[in-house]
């Protein structure tokens, strides 16, 4: 897990290191995380995207907000945040969206029939997305829980 999330930074900031002030903000926003201070976090995020709307580092920046927007348990705003990326043509979190809004309907907001309509989208949408396993261990438990009910 550590080596996937180091993989993924160093990615991230290779691609992105012409953009530094997007860079900042995201690097900001996970210490902030880290410490716990999610509303600070969510107000970086929120006041830089409203400044810099079209930044590279868009997607990450509000898959780092959908985290924090759960973390203080509004699950409204993380949603409608997914569906964004989602909606999103040009996002390369758009399969990541729809995996994280089916847990969040499943989980946070207990509505299974909706999280697994996201799940199903996801399976026929991405092929070959790498959360496509995880799609449809969560469509398969749900299925089983509807059926002892």
């Amino acid at each position: 897990m550590l080596e996937n999330d180091a993989l993924e930074l160093m990615i991230t900031l290779q691609e992105n290191s012409h953009d530094s002030t997007s860079l900042a903000v995201l690097g900001r926003a996970r210490l902030l995380t880290f410490q716990r201070k999610y509303n600070e976090a969510i107000s970086e995020i929120e006041k830089y995207l409203q400044s810099a709307p079209n930044v590279l580092l868009r997607s990450e920046l509000r898959m780092q907000l959908v985290d924090e927007y759960r973390a203080v348990g509004m699950y409204d705003k993380a949603l409608s945040v997914l569906l964004a990326i989602y909606e999103d043509q040009d996002s390369l979190y758009r399969d990541a969206a729809l995996i994280k809004a089916g847990e969040m309907l499943e989980f946070d907001l207990a509505d299974a029939p909706a999280a697994l309509q996201k799940y199903e989208t996801l399976l026929t949408e991405f092929p070959n997305s790498v959360y496509l396993e995880q799609a449809r261990n969560r469509i398969q438990s749900l299925r089983e829980k509807k059926e002892k009910s």
